[in-house]
């Protein structure tokens, strides 16, 4: 267990290298390159270094300390395999830690760290049920029953989130997997940080039928009314795939009926540019990451758009979707999709 006078140490040593150009030689144990800058105002003591920088803003650091201590202790031991497998040393492991939980903040969450804290300590408190696969329902896809499983992994401390949820379509001995969805739970709160595709995707008929099954999903969609669309456009530019991993995700969670999907993280995007970036490379930076977080956030949208149980709304850098009793619908399959999990409990 940690000490609230280690985490202090901790943070404190924390602050003086980021003011530094590079972390990567104070981190460099730790195998991880990150550039974090940061400004800190604490107890209204500011210490800026670059006026474009997010400033983590600290009311009381005593009350700081100790939620950042308790949290380190749920991440020390959740993430513990990280340690072993990057094979860091005990002060490399904690700078890996508490650089984990300063690069995860969204923008919001630097200028209230409390709030920040106590969710992601609710996060940590989740009982997620990591590698255990579970059949959850079933798909009639061309007459064929395709099984449909889901299993939990944990994430490595520098993800977006504790774990991730991978939905797995299965007949006989092929299968195919559905992006991955990145997620934390906050008391009756879900946080989607990311929807990310799987780097082994396997060619067999499965996928091919998978694959023509979800272009379906695009039915209707001339239909739909995009006027109060707001922010977004165009939510035709999406994956169907990442589309139909969303659904069954919330489908799953049924007894939650928040759900939240964040825009962005500040300084993961601010680390992508280096010190010798040229105007145009940070031009396509920005273009690539603009790009890659609307077709995140219409994967929400679209999905809004097609359940009329569904309502979603954008506020301080997040997308919201509220959900209500689901009732039957027709017209598109991805009413199938969502019917077709017979689990929903929570767990």
């Amino acid at each position: 267990m940690l000490s609230i006078q280690e985490v202090d140490k901790l943070f404190k040593n924390f602050v003086k290298q980021t003011y530094v150009d590079s972390l990567k030689i104070a981190f460099e144990d730790c195998l991880v390159d990150y550039r974090i800058s940061l400004n800190y105002a604490i107890e209204g003591n500011k210490k800026i270094k670059k006026h474009d920088n997010p400033i983590l803003s600290i009311p009381n650091y005593n009350a700081f300390i100790e939620r950042l201590t308790e949290l380190m202790n749920k991440k020390y031991e959740f993430h513990f395999k990280d340690k072993e497998y990057m094979m860091l040393t005990d002060e490399g492991y904690l700078n890996f830690l508490l650089m984990s939980t300063v690069s995860n903040m969204q923008e919001t969450d630097f200028n209230h760290p409390m709030s920040y804290l106590e969710r992601m300590i609710e996060a940590y408190d989740y009982n997620y049920k990591t590698g255990e696969k579970e059949l959850i329902g079933s798909l009639k896809i061309n007459d064929q029953n395709i099984e449909i499983i889901q299993y939990d992994k944990k994430n490595i401390a520098t993800m977006e989130s504790p774990v991730s949820r991978q939905f797995i379509m299965k007949l006989g001995d092929e299968e195919f997997l559905l992006p991955r969805v990145h997620y934390y739970i906050s008391e009756d709160e879900v946080y989607i940080m990311g929807i990310q595709n799987n780097r082994k995707k396997d060619k067999n008929s499965l996928s091919k039928k998978i694959d023509r099954y979800l272009r379906k999903m695009d039915k209707g969609l001339d239909d739909i009314d995009q006027s109060h669309n707001r922010e977004v456009n165009n939510i035709r530019d999406i994956s169907t795939s990442a589309l139909a991993s969303l659904t069954l995700f919330l489908s799953s969670l049924k007894d939650y009926k928040e759900f939240y999907m964040v825009d962005y993280l500040p300084l993961r995007y601010m680390n992508k540019f280096k010190n010798n970036t040229s105007y145009e490379e940070s031009e396509e930076i920005d273009r690539i990451q603009t790009n890659v977080t609307n077709r995140f956030l219409m994967t929400g949208v679209r999905l809004c758009e097609h359940f009329n149980n569904f309502d979603c709304d954008f506020f301080n850098g997040l997308l919201k979707i509220e959900t209500s009793e689901y009732k039957h619908q027709e017209g598109n399959i991805i009413y199938d999709l969502y019917e077709s999990i017979k689990t929903n409990k929570k767990r």
